[in-house]
C-alpha cells in the first residue's frame, strides 16, 4: 500500500509505500477472502495519521484507483465489518482535523500513489518528493481498536 502527499500548487511533497503487515493480512482475511477493498481504504486512514500536520484545517482532495474505496469514502460508510471500521476511523480523523475532504477517483495508471504501493519509489524522489517511514507503533494507532473482533 502506498501514499503520495502533494501540495495545493502541484508539489510531491512526501510519500509511503509499504508491504501490509502479515498480522494485519490475517485480520483482514478472517472478515474478506480478497480484501483488496479494504487494503485501498487503509492508505486513506494512515495518510490522515502520518500527515495531520499537513491535513488540519485544510481542504482534501484524495484520490483513488478504487471505485468501491470512493464510493465508501463519500458514504461515510463501508460495505464490509473491516472497511466500515476503517472508514468509521477515516471519518473521525476528519472531523477531528477539521478537514474539508473530497475523494474522487483516478486511473491506476494516471495515480501517483501506484508506484509507492508496489515499492517504487524512485520517480517522486525525483520530482523533490521526501519518502518516509512509518513505524509499526504508528501503523498499529492507525488501525479501529476494533478491527480484531469477530463478527457473530
Amino acid at each position: 500500500m502506498g501514499g503520495v502527499l502533494v501540495s495545493a500548487n502541484g508539489t510531491y511533497l512526501q510519500h509511503f509505500g509499504m508491504q501490509v503487515p502479515e498480522d494485519w493480512m490475517q485480520i483482514l482475511l478472517q472478515h474478506s477472502s480478497h480484501p483488496v477493498y479494504e487494503l485501498e481504504v487503509l492508505p486513506v486512514l494512515i495518510s490522515f495519521h502520518v500527515w495531520s500536520h499537513f491535513l488540519r484545517g485544510s481542504q482534501v482532495l484524495h484520490y483513488t484507483d478504487n471505485d468501491s474505496c470512493g464510493f465508501a469514502l463519500m458514504k461515510g460508510v463501508g460495505e464490509t465489518f473491516v472497511a466500515r471500521r476503517l472508514v468509521a476511523s477515516i471519518m473521525d480523523r476528519e472531523y477531528a482535523l477539521q478537514t474539508k475532504s473530497w475523494y474522487g477517483s483516478v486511473p491506476s495508471h494516471s495515480n501517483p500513489s501506484d508506484d509507492p504501493s508496489r515499492g517504487s519509489f524512485d520517480a517522486l524522489v525525483a520530482r523533490g518528493s521526501q519518502l518516509i517511514g512509518i513505524q509499526r507503533c504508528e501503523l498499529l494507532s492507525c488501525l479501529p481498536s476494533q478491527m480484531g473482533e469477530r463478527t457473530g
